[in-house]
């Protein structure tokens, strides 16, 4: 499963759990904050400029700013997008839900791109002079690597390598997700659990938490640098590890509470 482009922005394409990992949206600080026009609560409907990073439309997950409150929303929390926003002159409305409940498929798992919003979320209109948050489509965490490297959105650890982590969200209480106590969120890649899933389907659900752990390596191009996926003949001395074969980092089980 990859981490959706611009053309691919209206999650849920990939596991719902994803957005739970809000450390790579931020309204108030990304290049260009797009502001909200206005909140209507005549119709619980939200008027926004488009996005520039991809498409508003039916699933979308988005996530408003600071000001969330004087349109009766919570900052940093997903919301998802109703149905087809429709289009007012240059801006698009929509209504939003705190839910997006997909298919469920005979092995006992959500369906990804399937499924309806649940309920609609009750809006408030902004009162006279209140600043309007800014929002942004969330860009779900399904993978990290080395794209995060080189955008030093990774943290590292003290000699130079990286922990990635998968594991369960946890609530905060107010309808968003952290990751557990010790884990950075820059570094963390939510997985699926049984609370996540009781609390979007009911609370009684039991559906599939496996998850399948992949890493992706490319083929060796001429002039990359060692190490290389490919096995090498025994290095010179003192040359290690810069010449050495590519080893595939250790997968790690650190037990937890029931998720």
């Amino acid at each position: 499963m990859y981490q959706p482009d611009s053309t691919q922005s209206s999650a849920p394409y990939i596991s719902q759990v994803t957005i739970a990992n809000t450390a790579y949206t931020a309204p108030d600080t990304q290049a260009k904050p797009t502001q909200v026009v206005s909140c209507n609560s005549a119709d619980n409907t939200i008027t926004v400029p488009p996005s520039a990073w991809g498409p508003l439309q039916a699933s979308t997950a988005i996530i408003f700013g600071s000001n969330a409150s004087s349109c009766g929303l919570t900052a940093g929390v997903a919301y998802y997008i109703v149905k087809t926003p429709a289009h007012r002159g240059e801006n698009v409305t929509f209504q939003i839900s705190q839910n997006w409940i997909q298919e469920i498929s005979s092995g006992n798992v959500p369906i990804a791109n399937t499924g309806a919003a649940g309920p609609v979320v009750t809006v408030t209109s902004a009162a006279p002079g209140a600043t309007l948050p800014n929002y942004a489509i969330l860009q779900p965490v399904s993978q990290l690597g080395s794209q995060q490297i080189t955008s030093n959105s990774l943290v590292a650890n003290t000699d130079g390598s990286y922990t990635i982590w998968l594991a369960p969200p946890q609530s905060d209480g107010k309808g968003g997700w952290n990751p557990p106590p010790g884990v950075t969120a820059s570094n963390w890649i939510p997985t699926p659990s049984t609370n996540y899933f009781q609390s979007v389907y009911s609370p009684n659900s039991s559906l599939s938490t496996a998850i399948r752990p992949m890493i992706r390596t490319y083929y060796p191009m001429p002039g990359d640098t060692p190490p290389s996926i490919l096995p090498y003949s025994p290095c010179p001395p003192h040359t290690r590890p810069s010449c050495a074969t590519y080893v595939l980092p250790a997968l790690v089980t650190v037990p937890q509470a029931p998720q």
